[in-house]
């Protein structure tokens, strides 16, 4: 069973994937956010540009979810790792502690 995470992934790389292949191979540039026609002086290579890392990152989300689909992390596994270390509690007499105070 494909768990929600895997899910949300895909469609965000079909989005992604998507919103790419309409600015790379239509043209549709004035999907680009903060796109000003004024400013932009080749359109063609904004829009090649754009669209190819668009396309990339949809590729990197579905390998996120290729993975996530392999090996679920629910985040349980990774508290029961951490290890963490108890420090002694610093006395106030401690020389290292007050050598410091007085510089």
């Amino acid at each position: 069973m494909v768990s929600p995470s895997v899910t949300t992934l895909l469609a965000t790389a079909g989005l992604v994937g998507a919103l790419g292949v309409l600015i790379k191979y239509f043209g549709m540039v004035r999907l680009i956010a903060g796109y000003d026609p004024d400013r932009v002086t080749d359109e063609e290579g904004l829009a090649d540009f754009i669209g190819t890392h668009a396309l990339y990152v949809a590729g990197l989300v579905f390998l996120v979810a290729i993975v996530e689909y392999a090996e679920p992390f629910d985040g349980s596994d990774a508290m029961a790792r951490v290890r963490r270390r108890r420090r002694p509690p610093r006395r106030s007499d401690d020389p290292r502690r007050s050598s410091l105070r007085n510089r």
